[in-house]
């Protein structure tokens, strides 16, 4: 009984006891979630931006490779011995896409000339020589007497590593020819050049 009395004569004591004891678990139990939580909170930062740094990096050289395709294209289709005499009136590129539809394939290539002197089919086949296709033309390039209209006179089909060209000459009374070209990629359904 003394002692016990002696304790309580000192509740400052007993009080400061039960704070110095007490205090420290709920002050470690009251901090150690929101701690863990900011932690967690750091990871996940640090991990999407390692995933939005990978994501841009992977976005750079797929457009990295997507220009280097388009530009073998173009630098193939430039070779083509084109007579001075034409005159270029469109010139269309369709750059290469991560996602290209089968019906507008992608790398393609189209372009137009006019000209006043008639083509012949060595013209045609002068072109593509020079650009080092395998090649076939179709047609005289002459335009037939019982034309009266717009009527396609020849076509070269043509075809260089894993492109497909088609080179058509149209003609119409009283007027210049014109030349049209496509490259696109090549592919079964394409009419492939004879021989």
């Amino acid at each position: 009984m003394h002692g016990r009395v002696g304790c309580a004569s000192r509740p400052g004591a007993w009080a400061s006891e039960a704070v110095t004891t007490a205090y420290p678990a709920r002050y470690a139990a009251g901090t150690a979630g929101p701690s863990a939580l900011g932690d967690g909170v750091k990871v996940l930062g640090a991990v999407a931006a390692g995933l939005m740094a990978l994501g841009v990096a992977a976005l750079l050289v797929v457009f990295a490779l997507e220009n280097r395709v388009t530009e073998a294209v173009e630098a193939q289709a430039t070779q083509l011995a084109v007579p001075a005499d034409w005159e270029q009136v469109n010139d269309t590129v369709r750059r290469e896409q991560f996602l290209c539809m089968s019906t507008n394939p992608c790398p393609s290539i189209s372009r137009r000339w006019v000209t006043d002197t008639p083509v012949s089919v060595h013209d045609l086949e002068r072109m593509a020589t020079g650009a080092g296709l395998r090649f076939s033309v179709e047609g005289t390039c002459q335009r037939p007497p019982t034309a009266f209209s717009e009527t396609g006179v020849c076509t070269l089909y043509g075809v260089r590593s894993e492109n497909h060209y088609q080179v058509w000459v149209s003609d119409r009374p009283q007027e210049p020819q014109q030349v049209s070209l496509e490259v696109r990629p090549n592919r079964p359904y394409l009419t492939q050049p004879q021989g």
